[in-house]
């Protein structure tokens, strides 16, 4: 049947769903449990049908999928769970060639596969948004994991081709397919020639899609102009009189990563849920239209919360990017810590328990080089540029720094929870931005498995978010 929301993509919770790793650029990786095959069927063959069943949907929506090996999995794939015996949530896929679990109950079936989302973040989470993008007006949850269960004693899949075939139509259940037709006879052969069909075909045709295939995956995995995506942030807030006017506080840039853009490249905006905001206001600006600013209401001193406790906050609101066709899933943003600025009389920015902490005294013009455009330690960066950083003005081994780097990952001093993203240049001039980003949890973030380039050299910039 249709789904409720008008695709023909099956829904779970009210939401269809979607895997959000073809958004990153990252492959969704695969796990087989071939403990037992079809007769006559070897391991090489079963091996080559599973991946030909994944290049049907790849060819389509650019969806890349990456083999992680043969495993037992101990169970039927569709109830493998985690150590707390939740169901498995690391957005793997699991194909299992064998039921010898008895996880099939009707004998004349010859497969099941399936998908499980994620859609339950907080009590205060948007009630008509998904946590897996909104594509072209349709909301969807976020997939985090994918099964496939076959019945190996059944003799139709003795036949490779039909093994093929039958591993291509529930990975499509997996990508969120629901099937073409559930009638027999169907008249209708665009509906009956899908590799959708509720019946295998018998033709031997293998892992092949048919022309009602192609569009509707794309409804949830477009091949071009995928959904932007972004990151969770923390803002520390600082309270003065006047309120500070200096970019980079109270404010913060909801970077988009994009793989893909319109033809006309998008003009981005900045949606908001649910704030949930005592202490101030949160507003977006009319000139940036991903910049996003708090402006305190209540004065006073609020510890800085442990970025980590990503469900504590003095103030919050959920947010996404809209680039004109899709929106990113939705991410949260908290105040964490609320610090008050008394000197200079116009605010620099820094605030006063920042500059007792490092300079003794929260006023500037007391002891040399604490103003803000300063640089205490002679590192480069000023001390505004320090705090905004998390460094130590104090310590010029303290500062935003690379650490290693090889051909495809390097490494660079971070601030825990803050957005990094990186610039490539061919020749230190003109630098182009990549879309791919990360959000450590540590003091060492990372970039792994970079482009490759034919170029003989290619140099790296990491910038923090603002």
């Amino acid at each position: 049947g249709i789904a409720p929301t008008g695709l023909n993509i099956d829904t779970n919770n009210g939401l269809p769903m979607r895997f959000l790793a073809p958004d990153h650029g990252e492959a969704i990786p695969y796990l087989v449990d071939a403990q037992a095959l079809p007769a006559g069927v070897t391991t090489n063959q079963a091996t080559n049908a599973v991946a030909s069943a994944f290049q049907a949907w790849s060819a389509v929506t650019g969806i890349r999928f990456v083999f992680e090996g043969f495993t037992n999995f101990g169970n039927a794939s569709a109830a493998v769970t985690n150590l707390n015996g939740s169901p498995r949530d690391d957005a793997k896929i699991r194909i299992q060639l064998h039921d010898t679990f008895n996880y099939i109950p009707a004998s004349s079936t010859v497969g099941n596969g399936g998908v499980g989302d994620s859609f339950f973040t907080g009590g205060n989470t948007p009630t008509n948004w998904g946590t897996g993008a909104n594509v072209k007006g349709f909301e969807f949850n976020r997939a985090v994991r994918g099964f496939v269960v076959l019945e190996h004693t059944n003799v139709f899949l003795q036949n490779t081709n039909h093994l093929a075939e039958v591993l291509c139509h529930e990975i499509g259940h997996v990508l969120g397919m629901m099937h073409s037709s559930e009638s027999d006879p169907e008249p209708n052969t665009v509906l009956s020639n899908a590799v959708m069909y509720f019946r295998a075909h018998n033709d031997n045709r293998g892992a092949v899609l048919g022309s009602y295939d192609p569009p509707v995956v794309q409804s949830a995995y477009p091949p071009t102009n995928t959904p932007p995506w972004t990151f969770d942030r923390v803002m520390d807030v600082v309270d003065a009189s006047p309120q500070p006017n200096v970019a980079g506080v109270n404010e913060l840039r909801l970077q988009p990563f994009d793989l893909f853009s319109p033809s006309n490249l998008p003009v981005y905006s900045l949606q908001l849920s649910n704030p949930v905001a005592p202490h101030g206001t949160f507003a977006t600006n009319a000139t940036n239209a991903l910049l996003l600013r708090f402006t305190p209401t209540i004065t006073g001193n609020g510890p800085r919360i442990d970025p980590s406790d990503e469900l504590t906050s003095y103030d919050s609101v959920y947010a996404r990017v809209f680039d004109g066709t899709n929106a990113s899933p939705y991410v949260f943003i908290r105040v964490i810590s609320l610090s008050q600025d008394n000197f200079p009389a116009t605010s620099d920015g820094i605030p006063d328990n920042w500059m007792t902490t490092y300079f003794g005294n929260p006023d500037p013009s007391v002891g040399a080089n604490h103003r803000a455009t300063n640089d205490f330690d002679g590192d480069g960066f000023t001390n505004f540029q320090e705090y905004l950083l998390g460094s130590d003005p104090t310590n010029s081994r303290s500062s935003l720094r690379l650490l290693s780097q090889t051909a495809t990952n390097l490494t660079f001093e971070a601030r825990p929870y803050e957005n990094y993203e990186l610039f490539a240049s061919t020749n230190l001039s003109n630098w182009v931005r990549l879309p791919i980003g990360v959000r450590p949890t540590n003091t060492v973030g990372a970039f792994t498995n970079l482009f490759a380039t034919n170029n003989a050299k290619l140099f790296y910039r990491v910038g923090r978010v603002p």
